[in-house]
């Protein structure tokens, strides 16, 4: 059920969302004060009815833009019979935080203060690769037990840190966010897929945008190319651990975006056994963002017959399409068979640009008390994309790898604003009233 009304009427200042069969309002209740919920409360409350709601405390680690986005998401989202409530924001640039200052989440600079604030239930890695390991090392060194992590794409810089990760965190339930297996097209997708039998054959990817200056840390585009990696092993159904084969890979590296040299520029060709053949582009160095997916099925026997195109976040996020053409029914034409399309009217104006990570929260947050779905990208599937990644990266680094410094004078050139999405977040925990535009996050990225 998708909360509609304006932001007054589902916002509390202590950012309680309590959700069940019905959405409840708590706004200004003297029960949900101070962080406790009143269970005579709860159960005297008709709107409740008979369910039992948990309550689920949260720490995000990060509050630059992947953190805000999931800190909106969290006053936005519905897990069913779960009260999730973000207790503590930790961030070491200070200035991250004013917006979030003032109310019941507690602002801290370093993750020791954060730790004395727990216990927390999940736990939301939004710092960039750069820091995630150290995060990771101290969380494991402090012996921080939690339901649930929930860590941004791709899990670590290297894959000797996220073999790190494995040994230590491997009875915690850990999650990545590949938030494009929230799409509706993806799910759209893999049903139409189950119910003609069909099996990939071929996928090929364009996945980039532009990063050209920004002096955001980064491993480069390994990251960006994480997504579109992910996104073919979970259509094509192949499970972690398969045999695979990177058959070519030629990287172009630079100092783009940092004073650190590498790859702008990615094209890979990689065969998965019993599998789809994947090949594809990924660059820091296009004009704009482009993330289109091509894939080729058929019958498990046949050849391929079928040429479906996905295409994401256009022309803002969230707005998704998937348009799947018959090639063998009129060679030499391709016969339009089923098309999808998300519309910005086809999404509550709350969860506009924010709608897949939304849904992913949502997700993540469920199976804590149900059986796995296998839309979420776990630790071992996560696991199998970093090796992918790792060995992407050698063969790129061993056989064709360019190096041309054309952006030395553009590299650390510009602070990525998130003023924007600051100021909405502000407005969201004062209960502000909200303009279309500030629902608006997209920026290019």
């Amino acid at each position: 059920m998708g909360i509609r009304g304006s932001v007054d009427s589902r916002l509390k200042v202590d950012v309680f969302l309590l959700t069940g069969r019905r959405f409840v309002d708590v706004l200004g209740h003297p029960h949900l004060s101070g962080g406790a919920v009143s269970r005579q409360w709860l159960s005297q409350n008709p709107r409740i009815e008979d369910e039992t709601v948990s309550v689920l405390d949260a720490l995000i680690v990060g509050a630059g833009r992947s953190g805000l986005r999931f800190l909106r998401a969290a006053l936005v989202a519905q897990p069913a019979h779960v009260a999730l409530r973000i207790r503590t924001v930790i961030d070491e640039n200070r200035s991250r935080l004013t917006a979030i200052e003032g109310n019941s989440i507690a602002c801290v600079s370093s993750l020791e203060d954060a730790i004395c604030l727990g216990p927390y239930d999940l736990i939301v890695l939004c710092v960039n690769e750069s820091r995630r390991y150290s995060v990771f090392e101290e969380l494991a060194a402090r012996g921080v037990a939690t339901k649930r992590i929930i860590s941004e794409k791709p899990l670590t810089e290297t894959l000797t840190q996220a073999e790190f990760v494995e040994r230590r965190f491997d009875g915690t339930p850990i999650v990545v966010n590949f938030v494009e297996r929230a799409s509706r097209v993806v799910s759209e997708f893999r049903n139409w897929l189950r119910d003609n039998n069909h099996v990939v054959k071929r996928a090929t990817f364009f996945w980039g945008k532009n990063r050209i200056g920004d002096r955001r840390p980064t491993i480069g585009v390994l990251s960006e190319l994480s997504h579109p990696i992910d996104l073919v092993l979970h259509l094509a159904d192949v499970a972690p651990g398969s045999s695979y084969r990177v058959l070519a890979a030629h990287g172009t590296s630079s100092r783009l975006s940092s004073h650190t040299q590498v790859y702008d520029t990615l094209h890979i060709g990689i065969t998965v056994e019993n599998g789809p053949l994947i090949d594809g582009s990924s660059s820091y160095t296009w004009p704009s963002r482009d993330r289109r997916l091509l894939v080729f099925s058929g019958l498990p026997t046949g050849p391929a017959t079928h040429l479906s195109v996905l295409i994401f976040d256009q022309p803002i996020w969230d707005l998704d399409s998937l348009h799947i053409f018959d090639l063998a029914r009129d060679p030499g034409r391709m016969v339009d068979v089923h098309r999808l399309r998300i519309r910005a009217a086809d999404i509550p104006e709350e969860r506009l640009t924010i709608h897949k990570v939304t849904r992913f929260l949502e997700t993540a947050i469920e199976e804590l008390n149900r059986a796995p779905s296998g839309n979420l990208a776990d630790l071992r599937q996560a696991m199998y994309v970093q090796r992918i990644l790792h060995d992407i990266d050698v063969v790129a680094a061993t056989t064709n790898r360019s190096w041309r410094d054309a952006f030395s004078n553009t590299a650390a050139s510009k602070e990525v604003a998130i003023h924007h999405t600051e100021i909405a977040i502000r407005k969201m925990l004062l209960r502000e009233p909200l303009q279309h535009e500030d629902y608006i996050w997209d920026d290019g990225y």
